[in-house]
């Protein structure tokens, strides 16, 4: 079967699903209007596919997009309980796609051009397709030196492997998606883990429209840091306990200094100054890796609540899912 070129005028590609992902903000106003814009793109590019607004907890445009479900086809909307925040939204909107492809996206920030554009890398052997913003656009100067040397260190001080400066744009195959969803981990970042699950991750840079990441300041974007250095590497656990065992090494060594002085020497200082300092640099190990221990121990115990990562309330639908009823790529019931 012949397929159509995506790029062409008037030509739908009809050899691949297509899942379209979007979480629409809290304030955005015009979330009906850029989800109906979506759709057409889609419509006039592809035979199928589906558009899935997964809504992080209430919503004062939901009544707007309920609407779109009675004038559009194929699109999905999933809300859910309360605010569990955006990563966690993105997750039920992936594992809710059905697609050959899965796209995601920020419908304020990401050029609609693009979605194609990253759709056809996959089509043509790409396991991933991620934007990144080069510029880090709408961010300050500070912002921007600390994510560059954030990045720096990660992958040269603890050998992690991340995708610098990504944003909200992304684009899945199937067997990459469905190896992304297999990490049981909660905090399932893709700048993370697609690296790590390999299948050919390029990127797309680009300018997007506005700031692709909220304002999280000192505090939250050194959580943020240690978070995905937690996540993604052992490196700092192993660093400390490097340290503490060079720090042992010369207690050890100043214990037999302080035994020979004992011995050999008639007349032996206090020292008051010297154990003082000896004592704050253990202290200060000590709690270092009591610290980074702890990170890792809290980890261990969110993962082992297996609490969910999100629960869905609603999941309403188009009257048509599908545009046409053959090309379902599920049964109606089992032989």
């Amino acid at each position: 079967m012949a397929t159509a070129d995506p790029n062409t005028p008037g030509s739908r590609l009809s050899s691949a699903f297509v899942s379209a992902i979007v979480t629409p903000g809290q304030a955005d106003v015009h979330a009906a209007e850029r989800v109906a814009e979506l759709w057409q793109l889609l419509r006039d590019r592809y035979e199928n596919f589906e558009l899935l607004c997964v809504l992080d907890g209430g919503h004062e445009q939901l009544g707007s997009l309920k609407l779109l479900l009675s004038q559009l086809d194929c699109v999905r909307l999933l809300c859910l309980s309360r605010r569990f925040g955006r990563d966690a939204a993105l997750a039920a909107g992936l594992e809710s796609a059905i697609g050959d492809i899965v796209v995601t996206l920020d419908l304020t920030t990401d050029p609609l051009s693009l979605v194609p554009q990253a759709i056809e890398r996959c089509r043509k052997g790409a396991g991933a397709v991620v934007g990144v913003d080069p510029a880090r656009t709408g961010q300050g100067k500070l912002e921007r030196l600390g994510a560059g040397l954030f990045y720096r260190l990660a992958h040269s001080m603890f050998d992690l492997e991340t995708i610098a400066n990504a944003t909200s744009l992304m684009a899945l195959s199937r067997p990459a998606l469905g190896a992304l969803l297999r990490i049981k981990e909660q905090s399932r970042h893709p700048q993370v883990f697609l690296p790590y699950i390999g299948f050919g991750v390029e990127t797309l840079a680009y300018q997007p429209n506005g700031r692709t990441a909220p304002p999280r300041g000192l505090v939250g974007s050194i959580a943020r840091a240690i978070e995905l250095l937690v996540t993604g590497s052992m490196r700092p656990l192993r660093l400390v306990s490097w340290l503490s065992l060079g720090a042992s090494g010369l207690n050890g060594v100043y214990i037999l200094y302080v035994v020979a002085i004992a011995l050999f020497k008639e007349e032996v200082a206090q020292g008051w100054p010297t154990m003082s300092l000896l004592q704050g640099v253990m202290f200060f190990l000590l709690f270092l890796v009591l610290a980074v221990l702890s990170e890792y121990v809290g980890r261990i115990l969110e993962e082992s609540r297996r609490r969910p990562q999100y629960v869905l309330r609603d999941e309403l639908s188009s009257s048509v899912v599908v545009e046409r009823e053959q090309r379902r790529n599920i049964v109606r019931e089992s032989e």
